[in-house]
């Protein structure tokens, strides 16, 4: 076991028919149960396979590659590629620059397909070795993913504000329709932010904390204000990027 939580748990696993030189692959493993709960994290695990597979004939290097679905009677997995390393913070500028073009080819080639994250943060980007000597971060957890069709109307709007607290912009905390693309690329700023100075750019210092609603409608506040809060040192160009990705007004992101 590599990785658990509320949802179910993560398994590094090779196959009896593999040999030694085969890299390992992993299983997000989910309970099924009669609860609702459990059947909701069933779908939402079968939701993010069927976005990943949706790109089996335009893959990209830094998505997570899917390989198969599989329903028991007492599981729900999804089988995927290992990668045993998170994401790091606090990371030279330098070398954090890399990895910012890989993400933001990712999340433009899902936006093009017609496909949406929608929780974007350091903890859902791995590295992998396999190719790269500083590791290509790759980004996975697509169980808040939706996918639209790019004919559709209404397509990339949603009033739901799913996502991890401190990664969502404005517009969805507070629920209002949005286009998911552009809370995308919110979150997407945040995390690159947090990759260089180690923090989200709404957080006074490491040690503030957001663990309960009024705490968190502070932080929502300082979303809205268009400035980074606390002490950091990054470039100009970054600071400016960043800015302009996680600007308040959806017009101007």
């Amino acid at each position: 076991q590599v990785g658990y939580g509320n949802w179910g748990s993560v398994w590094q696993v090779r196959s009896k028919l593999d040999g030694p030189d085969v890299p390992p692959q992993s299983v997000k493993l989910v309970h099924r149960s009669r609860n609702p709960t459990s059947s909701a994290r069933v779908r939402a695990l079968w939701t993010e396979f069927k976005c990943i597979r949706a790109l089996r004939n335009s893959p990209h290097p830094n998505l997570i590659a899917f390989h198969s679905f599989i329903v028991t009677p007492s599981y729900g997995l999804v089988v995927m590629d290992f990668h045993p390393q998170l994401m790091p913070v606090a990371l030279p500028e330098s070398r954090a620059k890399g990895y910012f073009r890989q993400l933001l080819s990712a999340v433009e080639h899902l936006h093009a397909h017609g496909i949406t994250h929608n929780d974007i943060k350091p903890s859902n980007i791995l590295l992998s070795h396999k190719d790269l000597a500083l590791g290509r971060p790759i980004l996975i957890d697509f169980g808040f993913s939706q996918r639209y069709s790019l004919s559709a109307p209404d397509r990339f709007l949603s009033s739901l504000s799913w996502g991890t607290p401190e990664y969502l912009s404005p517009e969805r905390a507070k629920g209002l329709v949005h286009d998911e693309r552009l809370s995308d690329i919110f979150a997407l700023g945040v995390t690159m932010y947090e990759v260089v100075v180690g923090r989200t750019p709404f957080e006074q210092s490491e040690d503030e904390t957001f663990l309960n609603r009024e705490q968190l409608e502070i932080y929502y506040h300082r979303t809205t204000t268009g400035k980074f809060y606390g002490d950091y040192l990054i470039s100009t160009e970054l600071e400016a990027l960043v800015h302009l990705m996680t600007d308040p007004s959806v017009h101007l992101r």
